[in-house]
């Protein structure tokens, strides 16, 4: 299974594999039985591979190796993405961004945020996606860069799929009513005064009792005659680097699996 025993090591004389290695291999059987009838058996490497990743990340972690965790992380959210998984890939972004954030690396930051977006747009997490850009545009705004206000219109954006997804699913109209309120509440930071009247619009023709519903009605008539703010300069678009062509050209290099062709020309089986 990929630990190396002792007695194994001694036998073979070879020292048994240190724990990223292991990590490795677990990884890859994970991959090789993640379909029946191997599937039960892929799990437990699956879930062998995220703890020892975990270790692996915090120790380098600790020893100021901050490359060598973004690596771990980054195997994490691969193992992710390959099994279907979204809890990991969560799980693994939320640790990059962390480590990013404390190296306050801004380009490299916003491409794991724009990584982890795509991922919630794939899921359908709208809610979660409006969180995540909501965090970007506070700490961009703390850095002085320029895109804060671009996150916060995602931001409000993902809060109105949110409610339309909900309205489509048949849930509760108090879940699209609260969902609709907070993309207000972006739209409105913005000035984007429009959007507010037809995110108003939309709570008016939600199942909701009466008085509610004519009180949004009001709200979207008063900004339907509101007068608007000057036009303000839209922001920069964010670097060429992090839109989805250049991510999909270029993505980031598979560390793993050069460690992996680093050791077969070594011919360490």
């Amino acid at each position: 299974d990929g630990t190396g025993s002792s007695s194994e090591a001694s036998a073979g004389g070879r020292a048994p594999l240190g724990p990223y290695e292991q990590a490795l291999v677990h990884f890859q059987l994970a991959l090789l039985m993640s379909e029946p009838p191997g599937q039960r058996e892929g799990q437990r490497h699956s879930a062998a591979a995220q703890q020892l990743l975990e270790a692996v990340a915090d120790a380098h972690e600790t020893a100021g190796e901050i490359d060598r965790a973004l690596d771990c992380y980054r195997l994490y959210i691969h193992l992710g993405r390959a099994l279907g998984r979204f809890e990991n890939i969560v799980e693994g972004s939320v640790s990059t961004l962390r480590l990013l954030r404390e190296e306050r690396r801004t380009l490299d930051l916003l491409r794991a945020y724009e990584e982890l977006l795509d991922a919630c747009a794939e899921q359908r997490e709208f809610h979660l996606a409006a969180g995540q850009c909501r965090e970007a545009a506070d700490l961009l705004t703390r850095l002085g860069l320029p895109w804060a206000s671009l996150y916060r219109r995602k931001a409000g954006e993902a809060l109105l799929r949110a409610a339309s997804d909900n309205i489509q699913r048949g849930g509760p109209a108090q879940l699209s009513e609260s969902a609709l309120l907070q993309a207000i509440a972006a739209f409105n930071a913005l000035g984007d005064f429009e959007a507010v009247r037809l995110a108003f619009e939309q709570l008016a023709g939600l199942a909701l009792p009466e008085p509610s519903r004519q009180r949004y009605h009001r709200l979207s008539q008063r900004y339907s005659v509101a007068r608007l703010p000057e036009p303000t300069e839209p922001p920069p678009p964010l670097p060429a680097a992090l839109r989805p062509s250049a991510r999909q050209s270029a993505p980031l290099p598979p560390i793993w699996e050069l460690d992996l062709l680093e050791w077969q020309a070594a011919g360490d089986p």
